[in-house]
Parts: C-alpha cells; structure tokens; sequence
C-alpha cells in the first residue's frame, strides 16, 4: 500500500522533471521560483483525488487536459502560440512516456518485488526522463538547432515598425565607427517601404560605391561603415534607428541596447529563414544567456 504522502511526494518529483524537461526542449530558460510555483499548483488534482476519493469525477477529467496549460502558463510566462503548442506537445508527450514506461516496468517485474516493484519502475522511469532531457536536446536535427538561433525584430523607426526575422551571430563583430554601438545588419529590401526616398537613393548609392555622389545621408543619423572581408573591401551604409526590439518566450518584447541598422542588398539567407543578422552583445546583459541557445 502506497501512503498519500508517498504519492504527493512523487507527483512533485515527476511534476518538476517534466517541466524541466519541457524547458531543455524548448531551449527556455526556467525560472526556480516560477518552476516551484507550477509544481505545488500541479498538486491540486492529486490532492483532490486522496481527499475526496473521486478518481471519475468528471469535472475533474476535464480539468486534467487543460491542467497542464495552467502550469506551463506559471512555469514559462508568456509565450507565442507556436510555443504554447510546442510546450504543450513537449509535456504531455513526456507524461504519456512516463506513464507506459512505469506501467511496462510494473508489468514486466510481475510483482515479483512486491511494492519495490512500483517503487524502481519510477526511480528508473525518473532516470530515463532525466537522461532524455539532458542528452536529448542535442540530438535534434540541425534545423531544429538552426531555428533556436533565429528570432524576430521589430525595428522602429521615423514612425514606422517593420518586423524582421534576425539570426543571433555571434560573428557579426561590426560596430558603428564613432559612437561603437553593435551594428545589425538588414537586407535592405525589408525596410525598402519606411525610407524616405532620398534616404533610399543614398544608401543605393553606398551600396554600388559611388561614393563620389554620396552626401552625408541627409542629417537623419545615417552614416556609412568600411568593412574588409575575404572578397574584398566594401561600404554599408547604415542608420540609427529609433527603437529595436526582439521577441523572448517569457519575457515578452525585450529593447535592445542602442544598435546601429546596416543596410545590405543582397540575401542573407538562401532559404529566406532571416533578412537580418544580429550578435548577441545586442541583448540587454542579463538577457544574453539564452539568445543562441542550447
């Protein structure tokens, strides 16, 4: 017979390896006290069922689906519908997993251990989910590893907003020449509509190096900046734009540090994934852990 406290205690274990591992996964990063938070909440249905005994009661059949999406609410804050269907797919596959394996390991001991049976079925379940979480992340394809070093922009600037796809590289070394700010680079054809027109005509100008017929951008923060490069030496021309922000799951839009927008002409991703690179020095400090993931 398995006491009550037995199976709290358990719930809580499973509870937070899940969560855990839901996190790996999602290459988030999962904060104690929000982590301990979804974990005592996770413990109502256990402890509505030791104290009223009403395994199928049918209000609380139906609270069981959604009550995963009330944890992973309090365990990552606020996330994109994409990544609430990924969590969500994350947890309860890992639930459903640890499920059949304690059943298949209780099954296969046939109870020849009497309740030690059960007892190493979740210790070893316990194991394997842990060691799934910690190797099993960096068995995702390359693409997958692609994508948790992609994320999204948003450039704000003489009252316009253009949303962006940037790939956090962590080779862009190029900064502004006088005031030393991390330059982002972006295909110019992504903010071809906020231009001004003269400022457009400018930084074609920069970017086929006429310049001979360059001014000086017009007064509107726009500058140019040398680079030398395996194929050669080259001109980007580049403005200050008003704000920049990026999307995190958790935190919600994040401002960037005061950075620089260098334009460029050609794609910077064959597939089209990204139209903008961007270091990771861009993040506020305390945000710069988790931006290249895994």
């Amino acid at each position: 017979m398995i006491s009550g406290e037995w199976t709290v205690a358990v719930s809580c274990l499973f509870d937070a390896i899940l969560l855990w591992l839901t996190a790996r996964f999602m290459r988030m990063r999962l904060c104690h006290w929000r982590w301990l938070g979804a974990i005592v909440v996770g413990q109502m249905p256990t402890l509505w069922v030791l104290l009223r005994d009403r395994v199928y009661a049918l209000g609380w059949h139906l609270a069981f689906l959604f009550w995963p999406l009330i944890m992973l609410s309090l365990a990552f804050g606020k996330m994109k519908r994409i990544e609430w269907m990924r969590a969500l797919t994350i947890f309860l596959a890992s639930t459903m997993l640890a499920a059949g394996l304690v059943l298949a390991v209780t099954q296969a001991a046939g109870g020849a251990f009497g309740v030690w049976s059960e007892r190493w079925a979740l210790a070893l379940t316990a194991g394997i989910l842990l060691a799934l979480g910690w190797w099993g992340p960096s068995w995702w394809r390359q693409s997958d590893r692609d994508q948790a070093r992609i994320g999204e922009l948003e450039i704000e600037w003489n009252h316009q907003v253009v949303s962006v796809h940037v790939l956090w590289d962590s080779g862009n070394l190029l900064r502004d020449p006088i005031g030393k700010r991390p330059l982002i680079i972006v295909e110019l054809s992504s903010l071809w509509h906020a231009l001004p027109d003269d400022l457009l005509v400018w930084a074609l100008a920069v970017l086929d190096g006429r310049l001979d017929a360059v001014a000086d951008g017009g007064g509107r923060g726009a500058d140019i900046v040398q680079f030398d490069s395996l194929g050669g030496r080259g001109y980007i021309p580049m403005i200050r734009p008003d704000r920049i922000r990026t999307w995190q799951a958790g935190a919600g839009w994040v401002t960037l540090i005061p950075a620089m927008v260098g334009l460029v002409s050609r794609p910077l991703s064959p597939s089209g994934r990204y139209t903008a690179l961007a270091s990771p020095d861009c993040q506020p400090p305390g945000d710069r852990e988790g931006v290249m993931g895994e």
